[in-house]
């Protein structure tokens, strides 16, 4: 095998290695049980249109700086001045929003 052979093949490894190394991307959840539909902002990212008994699934390795500002149908705001990190699930409801630990899917 050639040297520049040798180097594509050690560099394809590197590649793969690095990738099952926890280079795999998080989950945010947003879980939207409340009546009706809601807009939630997540610093500087927005998620909109999060339909009744509904959700959104957000993958990322980093955390969304708040503040998390949800906004109801009916033009209600709630904000938590705190910020969201994978593993963790923005629960809905009418009575207002909470952030939990997301539950295990293994």
């Amino acid at each position: 095998m050639t040297t520049c052979k040798r180097r594509a093949v050690w560099g394809v490894l590197a590649i793969g290695v690095l990738s099952a190394a926890g280079c795999a991307q998080g989950e945010v959840h947003v879980l939207n049980t409340a009546e009706g539909g809601v807009d939630v902002q997540l610093g500087d990212d927005e998620v909109n249109d999060v339909t009744a008994d509904g959700g959104a699934l957000l993958y990322t390795n980093e955390c969304f700086d708040g503040p998390i500002v949800v906004t109801y149908a009916g033009g209600r705001t709630v904000k938590l001045a705190v910020p969201i990190c994978p593993g963790q699930e923005l629960v809905v409801t009418d009575e207002g929003v909470e952030l939990v630990e997301a539950e295990s899917t293994t």
